[in-house]
């Protein structure tokens, strides 16, 4: 990767951490970081696996908000 890639794949990662937080969606945002941290550090080795937990994250939070009982869902998890 180039240096422009590595600060492009950092800016990505930071713009995912943020939406993740919104979304409530930790695992996700703790992906996002590692891989944010790891461009802004320059280890870019670790990447792809790094994208794969992304991207395993990303399928549980697509799957969380494609159930439609999700709001209900939240309601009970802001009881317990």
């Amino acid at each position: 990767m180039t240096a422009s890639d590595v600060r492009q794949v950092e800016h990505v990662a930071h713009s995912l951490k943020g939406s993740a937080a919104i979304l409530g969606a930790t695992r996700l945002q703790t992906a996002a970081l590692a891989l944010e941290d790891a461009a802004h550090d320059g280890h870019t080795e670790n990447s792809p696996d790094l994208v794969a937990e992304i991207a395993r994250e990303l399928d549980r939070v697509m799957a969380f908000f494609a159930d439609p009982t999700w709001k209900d869902r939240l309601d009970l998890e802001a009881t317990s």
